[in-house]
């Protein structure tokens, strides 16, 4: 019925399903919204049983108290997607991404989530006691942030805090964060150039001016992250979660601190941006706005840059 559809913002609160019965006593077909586009669409309350939402993207969605009890949704996106006190019971997830979704006191009895990725997924009341969740992950690899990277983030805010009086800027070229929650990080003006940052959390994350150029963002969680003048030359956005990112320009400050008049552009050129989810994102730049040369790493003081 929807299969493949634009759904991005649709409201369908309370909405049903079709029927489990037609008039005459056949059975009727589940709603299809199989490779749709759902971001943020409204489904609270929504009755979907048996649904069929197979790689359905619902980044950011609002599902809930919604019935989706045996959906079909293998494959799905549920990315910062609500699913608060949804009903979840015999639904297939296989292979399934919810990072960062809320599953606060979801119903997920006899669910399949083999190959689901829930890292930094909300569980709170939820029972998984009859669900296999042998092959789903639900925390990111144990040795994924080693010592030595740990050090180094930790390095870094003390040198963004202390204006570069303590700890030293992040150097994390090439690093693989694959699955990486780093939600809410102050990563402003780090050299994460060509890191492999693939499904990684970095919600509410601070990347101004940081250099990424080359990263591989595919499928990171990027919402409400802060990329003013951050250089993406080169980077792998594809599928990625923009929602109501920055990528505006970024002040120039001199040494001192004081504001030179002069502002960074955030560097897209050669991203590829393929399906990458932009609703309520900032893009517009100010009047004025100068192209400045070099990235945040090079020509531009990274440290008495950051706004």
């Amino acid at each position: 019925m929807f299969e493949g559809a634009d759904l991005r913002s649709v409201s369908l609160r309370g909405a049903s399903g079709l029927p489990t019965e037609s008039p005459d006593g056949v059975p009727a077909e589940p709603v299809t919204f199989a490779g749709a586009r759902m971001h943020r669409a409204n489904l609270t309350g929504a009755k979907l049983e048996r649904a069929v939402m197979a790689h359905t993207d619902l980044t950011g969605a609002n599902l809930e108290r919604a019935s989706l009890r045996r959906a079909s949704m293998a494959g799905v996106v549920l990315r910062n997607a609500i699913l608060i006190d949804a009903d979840l019971s015999h639904a297939d997830l296989t292979d399934s991404l919810a990072i960062g979704a809320d599953l606060s006191g979801a119903q997920m009895d006899g669910a399949t989530i083999e190959g689901a990725n829930l890292v930094g997924a909300r569980l709170r009341d939820v029972d998984l006691s009859r669900v296999d969740t042998s092959r789903a992950r639900l925390t990111p690899p144990s040795d994924l942030v080693t010592t030595e990277v740990q050090r180094s983030l930790i390095d870094h805010d003390r040198w963004v805090r202390s204006d570069g009086r303590r700890g030293s800027r992040a150097s994390l070229d090439g690093v693989d964060l694959t699955d990486a929650d780093l939600r809410g990080l102050n990563l402003s003006g780090a050299d994460l150039r060509g890191a492999v940052l693939r499904r990684a959390l970095l919600t509410d994350a601070k990347l101004v001016l940081a250099d990424l150029a080359g990263a591989d963002l595919t499928l990171a969680s990027l919402a409400r992250c802060n990329l003013s003048g951050a250089n993406l030359a080169g980077a792998n956005l594809g599928r990625a979660d923009l929602t109501d990112a920055i990528l505006t320009s970024a002040e120039i400050l001199s040494s001192d601190g004081e504001d030179t008049g002069r502002r960074q552009r955030t560097r897209l050129g050669g991203a590829d941006l393929t399906g990458a989810v932009l609703d309520g994102a900032r893009l517009e730049e100010p009047a004025g706005t100068d192209s400045m040369p070099g990235s945040a790493g090079g020509g531009i003081d990274p440290l008495h840059s950051l706004a």
